[in-house]
This record gives C-alpha cells, sequence and structure tokens, in this order.
C-alpha cells in the first residue's frame, strides 16, 4: 500500500540518518520518538509522566522536509498497527498537551489512504485541515482515488472549501 510504503520510507529515513541532528535530542524524547514508532501506549504514558515534549518534532529532512512531530509520527506508524492502539498513542499525546504543528500539515495523509476513519476522525477534531494537500492532490481526492468512501463522507463532513 502507497501509505505504507509513505511511513516506512519516513521512518528509515529519520532512523538510519546518522548525520541528522535527532541524536542529539534530550533522551527521554528519543524514548517517546521510539514508543510512539513501536505503537505501545504504556512506553508513551510513561515517558509522557517522566517529563518527554508532546510536542518535540524531527528536523526536516528529505523524506520529511517539513519536520516530523509526534502526531505526525503516530498518525503515520498506525499504518502498521491496530488502529485502537494507534488511538490510545494519540490521545496520551493530546491529553499530556501535544498540538498539531506547521509540520503536521498533511497528517491526514497515511490515515486518509489506509481507510482508518477513527484516526481521521480524531484528528479532524483536533483541528488537522480536511483542505489539506499531499503530492498535489486534496486529502478528498485520495480517499476517493484509494477507494476509502467512509473516510472522504468524513472528510467532506469537515470539509470548508
Amino acid at each position: 500500500m502507497h501509505s505504507a510504503f509513505f511511513t516506512l520510507m519516513l521512518l528509515t529515513a529519520v532512523t538510519a540518518n546518522p548525520g541528522s541532528s535527532y541524536p542529539q535530542a534530550r533522551e527521554i524524547d528519543d524514548l517517546l520518538y521510539k514508543a510512539i514508532r513501536d505503537v505501545d501506549p504504556q512506553a508513551v504514558r510513561t515517558h509522557l509522566e517522566n517529563g518527554a515534549n508532546p510536542n518535540y518534532a524531527l528536523p526536516p529532512t528529505p523524506a520529511s522536509p517539513r519536520g516530523l512531530s509526534m502526531l505526525s509520527l503516530a498518525a503515520a506508524v498506525g499504518s502498521f498497527r491496530d488502529e485502537s492502539e494507534c488511538l490510545k498513542v494519540l490521545a496520551l499525546l493530546v491529553q499530556h498537551g501535544a498540538a498539531l504543528q506547521p509540520c503536521d500539515g498533511a497528517i491526514l495523509y497515511s490515515p486518509v489512504l489506509d481507510g482508518r476513519r477513527l484516526t481521521a476522525e480524531f484528528l479532524l477534531g483536533k483541528g488537522a485541515d480536511p483542505n489539506a494537500r499531499s503530492e498535489g492532490l486534496a486529502m478528498i481526492e485520495w480517499a476517493y482515488a484509494y477507494g476509502q468512501k467512509e473516510v472522504a463522507t468524513l472528510l467532506t463532513e469537515f470539509r470548508i472549501i
């Protein structure tokens, strides 16, 4: 699936780039990143309770030219996991103060392509832009292109033209 490939490419670029500034990040933020990447709600909770920054964002990379927030990471890695676990991680981040950031413009991309309606609805409820574009197409166009009719209907409900 296109979204899973994109997510895998993104995670590989971020974790395999020894020249990036990410390894110098605070250790607790590194642990939070790993817990989110592994979709481990208990570890996410533990790291947040121990001071990890829910608004930490990875710097720009070729795979993610705007950077990558922890919310975007959680939304993207849900492609590989049970949606309910992804939602738990997203909810924990928000409960601990995570907010959408400028690098979250296409945060709906993976949930839309994968048809993860509950994740898309959660993100829309937190202010994700239903009119956002990725790779030249609007999210609703991606939903229809991938046959995600439920997600397309949801985007229509939230969409402001």
